[in-house]
């Protein structure tokens, strides 16, 4: 019975101590909470400048025997009909070359296209645009033409803030 008092003796001191232990090693971490509820959209853009949808670009593509001769070993012609140059006076019309209807594309006036010498210039008018060829022969290649038109209202005015030079 002594053994007992005493072992619950030593039991009632240690629990009565009021000092601490060392620190014991670091739990687990606990799952991760719930996502919160997502944010207010934000408010809407500027609505854009208006895009190029009246500039109108037509593909040609133009075969060997598609050229007309204007004169034997000098000039040869081909001629597109293109209803988007309504007003050649105020439309602005580019036309580029390429060996492929997908480009690449060089515009024109342009020398050197298919042969060392030659020359490519165009020309248009209402309803049509027109190529002229100046070397010894048409070219022997297809080729393609791409024809661009900017109507009058799409066109940016540009005023020089400068004199002209006079004589």
């Amino acid at each position: 019975m002594k053994s007992n008092l005493l072992f619950i003796a030593a039991i009632a001191l240690m629990v009565g101590c009021a000092k601490d232990g060392a620190q014991g090693p670091a739990g687990a971490n606990g799952s991760n909470g719930l996502n919160g509820s997502a944010g207010a959209t934000g408010a809407t853009g500027a609505t854009g400048a208006n895009g190029t949808a009246n500039i109108k670009t037509n593909i040609y593509p133009v075969t060997s025997s598609g050229w007309t001769t204007i004169s034997a070993g000098a000039s040869y012609k081909v001629v597109f009909a293109d209803a988007n140059i309504s007003d050649a006076d105020s439309d602005a019309v580019s036309v580029a070359v390429g060996s492929a209807a997908n480009g690449p594309w060089l515009e024109i006036p342009t020398i050197n296209i298919v042969n060392s010498g030659d020359q490519m210039v165009f020309g248009y008018q209402n309803n049509q645009a027109s190529v002229i060829y100046l070397y010894t022969s048409a070219p022997s290649s297809t080729l393609y033409f791409k024809v661009t038109v900017i109507p009058p209202a799409l066109i940016k005015k540009r005023s020089f803030g400068g004199q002209f030079l006079q004589n």
